[in-house]
């Protein structure tokens, strides 16, 4: 299946596809092994999803080895503090570069809430390296306007830090962050009061 849909994607370079993998390893290997490292355009666009902190690094750098020019990430749902300042910006292994970055949080009942700091580092790695960078959504848990006050709130409001533990004390410290489950994401998801939805060059919504 993989070779016929490559052969599709060959067929058609006015068209830009993306191909999202949780295992880039195996893409490295297909192409390298199949000779298509040497002829893939520019148009085929390699990504990986890398938002879970235990495996987002690695995966991150086995992308770095994939024989394309364009690369993605989508580090939705994002689960953890992932800084991706180290493949950002530069020609990576296989010679290609990682142009744009898709963060969000998750969704569902059994949805898990997403820091805000872990967002605020990925925007700022992001911005640095002149990397495009869009936040997807917040998920079912955004920004409280109330921070929650007592251990009753639990199932509705979630206080915790930035290093994932639960802390129901109020803390006016900078990485402490109060999040509210909510029936619905918001219809465009805003960070810090600006709607972060960049898009790479040359992509055309």
């Amino acid at each position: 299946y993989l070779e016929l849909d490559y052969r599709e994607m060959e067929a058609r370079p006015e068209c830009w596809f993306q191909v999202l993998t949780k295992r880039p390893h195996n893409a490295a290997r297909f192409l390298y092994e199949t000779g298509r490292h040497e002829t893939m355009g520019e148009h085929v666009w390699i990504g990986t999803t890398a938002g879970d902190p235990k495996r987002g690094p690695l995966r991150l750098h086995n992308l770095g080895q994939v024989p394309a020019a364009n690369l993605f990430v989508s580090m939705e749902p994002l689960l953890g503090a992932i800084d991706p300042s180290p493949w950002l910006g530069r020609d990576l292994t296989g010679g290609g570069r990682i142009r744009w970055v898709i963060a969000g949080g998750e969704s569902g009942t059994a949805a898990r809430a997403s820091h805000p700091e872990w967002f605020r580092t990925v925007r700022d790695a992001c911005t640095r390296t002149s990397t495009a960078f869009f936040f997807k959504q917040w998920g079912s848990w955004t920004p409280a306007a109330m921070p929650a006050l007592h251990e009753a709130n639990a199932g509705r409001q979630i206080c915790f830090r930035a290093d994932g533990r639960e802390q129901w004390a109020p803390s006016m410290a900078s990485t402490f962050a109060t999040m509210e489950r909510t029936q619905a994401s918001q219809a465009t998801p805003m960070l810090d009061g600006v709607v972060c939805q960049a898009f790479p060059e040359g992509w055309s919504p």
